[in-house]
């Protein structure tokens, strides 16, 4: 089963190497797929493709303009290269 740790994400995480440089990562990813991010309302945040074969992706917490995401609930939806597709969901807490 993918997750996103740590859910919820707070805004001052011990692992966050500065306060511009916040992440989650999603683990248990197949060797291949696309990661969108939806705002509630079904919006796109961002997309990354995950192709390192790793199993795990860090998504830096910016929309696909650059900008920090705000406080809230957002949907992923991963899709592997067979199409098949895994929903979830993650929180934000500033």
């Amino acid at each position: 089963q993918i997750r996103v740790v740590p859910n919820p994400f707070y805004a001052h995480a011990s692992w966050d190497s500065s306060p511009t440089e916040k992440h989650v990562e999603f683990i248990n990813l197949p060797t291949a797929c696309s990661i969108r991010v939806y705002t509630l309302s079904g919006n796109l945040v961002n997309a990354v493709h995950h192709t390192n074969g790793s199993g795990t992706e860090n998504f830096n917490l910016r929309n696909r303009f650059g900008e920090p995401l705000a406080s809230g609930i957002y949907y992923w939806v991963v899709i592997d290269s067979r199409g098949e597709k895994e929903t979830g969901k993650f929180i934000i807490v500033q």
